[in-house]
Parts: C-alpha cells; structure tokens; sequence
C-alpha cells in the first residue's frame, strides 16, 4: 500500500485510512512500509501512526502486514 502524505511531508492519515478502507472493503491484504520505499524515509513515529491508521481501520476485517 502506498503511503500518502501531506506537502509538509507528514503522513496523510485521512487517506490512508481511505485506502485501507478500500483495500480491506475488496478483500485485500494491506501491505505497510515495505512495498513501496517510502518507510526508509519515514521517522519511528510515522511508521507507528501509518501502522495504527490501517489497523484501526480495518478494525479486524483482514490482516496488515509490516
């Protein structure tokens, strides 16, 4: 899953859990901070709340991977 951020290079929680939403909603797996590239840039505290957007949002329905 790609990881959207805002123009002062914070991460976009809003769209994230959109995406996640989407993902989850069409039975598909998100996968965090790894496919894309973009967590080597990220700081501990992006990663956690990237990691916590998507978990809370698919509040169960199917896994995320790290």
């Amino acid at each position: 899953m790609v990881t959207p951020f805002h123009e002062d290079h914070k991460v976009d929680t809003g769209s994230a859990g959109k995406l996640a939403e989407h993902l989850a909603g069409n039975r598909v797996i998100p996968f965090i901070l790894g496919t894309t590239g973009e967590s080597a840039s990220m700081s501990p505290g992006q990663k956690a709340k990237l990691a916590e957007t998507v978990v809370r949002t698919v509040n169960g329905r199917t896994p995320v991977l790290a």
